[in-house]
C-alpha cells in the first residue's frame, strides 16, 4: 500500500466510524502534517551533518538572513524561531560555547544582549542551508513552477485561515 492508499484508507475508516463529520478537509490536512514531518526530518539530519541540531540552525539561519550581518536583539531573534527568550537561552550557550555565535550587552539597553554570527557559524549555516536548498529543490522537482506557485499561494490562504481562527495572541 503506497502513502496516498494509506492516507485514503484512513479517511475512509474515519467515514465508517464518524459518518456524522465531514472529514474530507482531513485528506489534505493529513498530507501536509506528513510532508511537513519528512522535511523537518530531512533537515535534523542535514543540520546534523554539520554537528548542529535542527533548531540551532535555525538560530543561526535567522541571523545570517540579517541585513548586513548586523547582530539582533536576543527577543527578535526568539521571535525569528518561534520560541520563548528563555527557551533560546540554552540555544545560545551551546552556540557560544561553539564559537558560531557572540553575545553581547547591547548598550542602547542594557537589559538586552546583541547576538551576531561569528565566521565559523557564517561558513556553518552557509553549509546547512545549502543542503537544505538543493534537498528542497529535489522534493519539490516534482512540480512545476507553476504548480509550485499554486501550492504555496494555497498553503498561505490555509495559514492566514488558521492563524485568524486562533484569535489575537
Amino acid at each position: 500500500m503506497g502513502v496516498s492508499e494509506f492516507f485514503d484508507a484512513a479517511i475512509a475508516d474515519w467515514r465508517r466510524e464518524r459518518p456524522d463529520l465531514d472529514v474530507d478537509a482531513m485528506a489534505p490536512v493529513t498530507r501536509i502534517l506528513a510532508a511537513a514531518t519528512l522535511t523537518r526530518r530531512i533537515g535534523e539530519q542535514l543540520a546534523q551533518s554539520e554537528g548542529l541540531s535542527f533548531g540551532e540552525y535555525e538560530v543561526l539561519a535567522v541571523l545570517r538572513r540579517s541585513p548586513g550581518g548586523a547582530p539582533i536583539k536576543a527577543g527578535p531573534l526568539a521571535q525569528g524561531v518561534v520560541m520563548s527568550p528563555g527557551g533560546l537561552t540554552n540555544r545560545l550557550d551551546r552556540l557560544e560555547a561553539a564559537k558560531l555565535i557572540t553575545r553581547r550587552r547591547d548598550p542602547a539597553d542594557r537589559r538586552s544582549s546583541l547576538v551576531g554570527l561569528t565566521e565559523k557559524g557564517h561558513e556553518k549555516v552557509d553549509a546547512v542551508f545549502t543542503k537544505v536548498t538543493a534537498s528542497g529543490a529535489a522534493s519539490f522537482s516534482v512540480l512545476t513552477p507553476k504548480e509550485r506557485a499554486t501550492l504555496v499561494d494555497l498553503l498561505d490562504r490555509v495559514i492566514d485561515e488558521a492563524l485568524a481562527s486562533l484569535g489575537p495572541t
